[in-house]
Parts: C-alpha cells; structure tokens; sequence
C-alpha cells in the first residue's frame, strides 16, 4: 500500500519538461515579436505575460505575440495541459528598452543672430530634435516675435534680449526646453517711424511712414499670422492702405521692408471681427 501510494504521489506533482522559444534580443517599446512553446499534440495551452509586456491576440495557442508596452524586465509564460500526459509550464524573461530614448529636455540649437542693419533689430533661427513631435514655441522680452513656424524650428526677430520656450511630443512623454538669446551689438540705421492704423481694425490698414529716407519709395509689406505663416504680402507706397478683410480674428504681425529688401520695422496688428 506504501508503494502504491509513493508512485500515486509522484504521478501527480511530476512535471514534463519545457521551455518558451523565440529571440534573447531586448524587445522595443511597440515592438511586437511572437514565442513558442514545447508542441504537444492534443494540449490546450495558456499563455500569461508580467512587466511592461501586453498580449496581442490570443493567449491559447502554442505560441503568443506580445509587444513591448514600456521598458523594463517582464516575463511570458505558458501552461501545458493534455489529459492522461504530465503537465508543463515555462517562462522566458523578456528586456523591453526604448528605441529613441527620450531626453529630459531639448535642446535649442540656433544660428547665430544676424543683425539686420536697422538700429538694434537681430533675426536668429532656434531648431529643435526632428524626431519630435507637436511642437509649441513661445518668446518673451526684447520686442520679439516669431515671424516664421516650421514645426521643429522658428525664425524670430527681435530689438533685444529674449527667451524662448518650447515644448515637444517624444514617445508619449511632453519634453520642454528654454533659451535665452542675447542681442548682438549691431550698430545699424536709424529705424523710420511707421505707424500701422486703423489697429485693431476689419478691412484695411494704412502703412505711414514718417520722415522716408527717400520719397517715393516702394516698399513691401508682409502680414503673419501668430504661427509665423505669410498671409498677405503687397507692395505699396507711403500712406497706401492694405485690404485685410480676408484675415481671420486674431493676432498678426506686419513687417515693413524698403526699396532694398531690407525689413525696416514690425508692428503688431489685431484684427477684430
């Protein structure tokens, strides 16, 4: 009776032997990659996985897809099941990593400011990472104003010193950064007086220019929206007004170039409706 029940005992907790397969390699962040179990014939399996791991599909066939969901260290198990056969159960553990490692700021690379030849007003272009996403720029103090938007980089124009903020997408995580740029020592033209009127206003704008260098001057005008994206560009002579009615409410800016291409000054422009 003894002997029986030794050998009963032994039936019940043995267990066969098996193993999970498939790659030893770190799995991506959003990378799917499938694992196997020891076939058998007629068994019913159930799969389960831990850590940064997530189940695509089924979890009841002899092999599993998971994809990395995070980083860090999980594990993909399975159990084997067959009537009348031992059962089996194995585990792989899996290293899930980021494959663009976000870092925990950005990093603002810019030209350097060029100044513009009319008294202190500097240009200077900011970029940040291209594998980033959404990115959100804003600027404050020295007068300056983002007159173009590409996404990653901005053109902006200033009379003095100013700081830049900007915020990016990078793998599900918001990244911010700052800088501040510093006025170059630009020794330039007196700048003309121009007034930009009616402001606010809904269906056109005058450009005066007090004391013109010289009379009779063409000059350019070019309206931005508050992204740094072109609306209007016209030339127009001293006391000529611009139709504005196609703009939407809102906030632009109005740079003024002379004869020589040269921007002379920008003012800002509410457009109300």
């Amino acid at each position: 009776m003894l002997l029986i029940s030794a050998a009963f005992s032994q039936a019940v907790y043995a267990q066969a032997s098996c193993s999970v397969s498939g790659s030893t390699a770190s799995l991506l962040n959003g990378q799917n990659r499938t694992y196997s179990a020891t076939f058998q014939s007629g068994a019913s399996y159930f799969w389960s996985v831990t850590g940064p791991l997530t189940i695509i599909g089924s979890n009841t066939g002899s092999s599993v897809t998971v994809r990395g969901n995070g980083t860090g260290t999980g594990r993909v198990c399975y159990a084997r099941y067959k009537a009348g056969a031992l059962p089996c159960a194995a585990c792989r553990t899996v290293t899930v990593v980021n494959n663009n490692p976000c870092p925990s700021t950005i990093l603002l690379l810019g030209s350097v400011p060029e100044c513009l030849g009319l008294g202190n007003l500097f240009e200077t272009t900011l970029a940040g990472n291209t594998s980033f996403t959404n990115y959100s720029w804003s600027v404050s103090g020295g007068g300056a104003s983002i007159t173009q938007n590409n996404g990653n980089n901005v053109r902006i124009i200033a009379f003095g010193n100013f700081t830049v903020n900007v915020s990016a997408r990078c793998n599900g995580q918001t990244i911010t950064g700052t800088r501040t740029v510093f006025a170059p020592n630009c020794d330039g033209i007196i700048l003309p007086d121009i007034n930009v009127s009616p402001n606010p206003t809904s269906e056109q704008v005058n450009i005066d220019v007090k004391n013109p260098t010289k009379p009779g001057t063409t000059y350019v005008v070019e309206i931005f929206n508050h992204l740094g994206k072109k609306e209007v560009r016209k030339n127009v002579k001293n006391h000529e007004s611009i139709d504005v009615k196609g703009l939407k409410k809102g906030i632009y800016f109005v740079r003024v170039y002379n004869s020589d291409g040269k921007a002379i000054d920008m003012k800002r422009l509410v457009i109300n409706r």
